[in-house]
């Protein structure tokens, strides 16, 4: 990925994330999966900047390292006539 992809999916990220936390019931939704996940309390303000830190060469080692394209399958889905 590019810089500027990584950084449109970073701003993607955080604005989606901020928005799950408008509400008292998201705020309470968004700590139980935090206690799901065993993350701290911590984690509801620390997470736009841990994203803010990502670099687009650590998105694209975590790339090589997680995606095999030989490996993967391609699924399309589409209304029965």
């Amino acid at each position: 990925m590019s810089p500027s992809e990584v950084e449109i999916a970073k701003r993607s990220i955080i604005s989606t994330y901020l928005v799950t936390l408008t509400t008292p019931d998201l705020v309470c939704d968004q700590i139980l999966l935090n206690e799901v996940y065993e993350l701290t309390a911590e984690e509801l303000r620390q997470f736009p900047q841990k994203i803010w830190a990502v670099t687009s060469t650590q998105v694209n080692q975590a790339i090589e390292e997680l995606l095999h394209p030989t490996q993967m399958i391609v699924v399309t889905a589409s209304p029965s006539d």
